[in-house]
């Protein structure tokens, strides 16, 4: 059976990574400003339901910065194990 992508060392990996970038001068500007330009602290209601898809859309991607930069050791050992889950009852749904 092939691996999952969500290994707990490669979890960890790209916790470090983010981390290690937010720790410098240009790279907390850098993130800071995808984190703003995502409006993760706005509401997200727009105008129309695309309007709000879109808004949702693009928070997310601010809020998954944030997630993997506050992630500790217990916690990417807790996502490891659900996502090795997930991946091998997908596997099984394939071969069934």
């Amino acid at each position: 059976m092939k691996k999952s992508k969500h290994s707990l060392e490669k979890l960890i990996k790209r916790r470090d990574a983010y981390k290690k970038m937010y720790r410098t001068i240009d790279g907390k500007l850098v993130l800071d400003e995808i984190i703003e330009y995502c409006k993760v602290y706005d509401v997200s209601m727009g105008s129309t339901p695309s309007a709000t898809a879109f808004n949702e859309g693009r928070r997310s991607v601010g809020l998954h910065i944030l997630h993997v930069l506050v992630q500790n050791d217990n916690a990417l050992e807790y996502i490891s194990k659900k996502l090795e889950e997930q991946y091998k009852n997908q596997i099984l749904d394939e071969v069934i």
